[in-house]
């Protein structure tokens, strides 16, 4: 379960960009002998082409897994996949002796609705939310050992769709 955001350039996405790696240098600090790995995982640059060539942009992946290991498993409470994300139940069918869904491994998903008594957060399906819609998430930052080192990872929480409007319009205009 994971998304890719980018700015497209935009100055407060490069400040948010800034700020994670800020974050990311803070929990250097803290990790045992220093053994964080050198950069965080979850920045990175696209190539996005256009007419006019082809420019790089900075990115943040947020993700979350499906499934938490019996072995990491410490109070959580069990809930079922949702069936939006798994409709044939595939995901159901994981040996559950090793593998649990959690409300931690559960991502949250909305659409942001504007009135005249003002705007709210309503609960959607996956489905609605395509590339290229502008969006906001909710995330946490958490770091995690691996393979006698440390990385920080940026766990996808909720995501709420802002406007849907470019991507509608891209669709209708091929």
């Amino acid at each position: 379960q994971s998304i890719l955001l980018t700015g497209l350039g935009l100055q407060s996405f490069e400040q948010t960009i800034k700020n994670c790696q800020r974050v990311y240098s803070m929990f250097s600090q803290y990790t045992l002998n220093a053994k964080l790995v050198p950069s965080p995982e979850f920045l990175g640059k696209k190539r996005i082409h256009s007419e006019g060539g082809a420019d790089k942009y900075s990115t943040i992946t947020v993700s979350n897994r499906f499934f938490t290991p019996v072995k990491q498993f410490a109070g959580f409470t069990i809930v079922n996949v949702n069936t939006e994300i798994d409709p044939w139940e595939t995901l159901s069918k994981v040996d559950k002796m090793k593998w649990l869904h959690t409300e931690d491994n559960t991502i949250d998903y909305y659409i942001l609705s504007v009135g005249e008594g003002g705007s709210n957060c309503l609960p959607t399906t996956p489905i609605v939310f395509q590339v290229g819609d502008l969006v906001e998430v909710q995330a946490s930052l958490m770091c995690i050992p691996i393979k006698g080192s440390f990385t920080v990872k940026l766990i996808l929480q909720s995501i709420v769709l802002l406007n849907g409007e470019l991507t509608t319009v891209c669709q209708y205009d091929i």
